[in-house]
């Protein structure tokens, strides 16, 4: 297995990523690492790939386009087990969610 940097910033290869990323003081891109990273997708590609049960060998490759990585007829994606409370919609609800917890820490 080839070498895996840990400490590799994704966004620093995420074309854009920075560019506005503090407008209203949201903390959001419009450019995702999970799928704009070339690195973080070789990372993948590297991890995923694997000997199967069958003993067949799932060799992933560069998907292209709008797929990330593919074997055969499979096409995997970079999948976020978090959901994102960051976007201009969900202002409100963070400002009153603030304001509570400001005011709880006071007491």
């Amino acid at each position: 297995m080839e070498n895996i940097d840990v400490t590799f910033d994704f966004t620093s290869d995420t074309p854009y990523y920075w560019d506005g990323f503090w407008n209203n003081e949201l903390g959001y891109s419009k450019r995702d690492p999970d799928s704009k990273s070339p690195m973080l997708r070789k990372y993948h590609q590297i991890l995923w790939s694997r000997e199967l049960p069958c003993g067949e060998k799932m060799e992933l490759t560069d998907g292209k386009s709008r797929y990330y990585l593919k074997w055969k007829d499979f096409y995997f994606g970079s999948d976020s087990i978090l959901v994102s409370f960051r976007h201009s919609d969900k202002k409100a609800l963070l400002d009153e969610v603030t304001e509570r917890c400001l005011t709880i820490n006071h007491l």
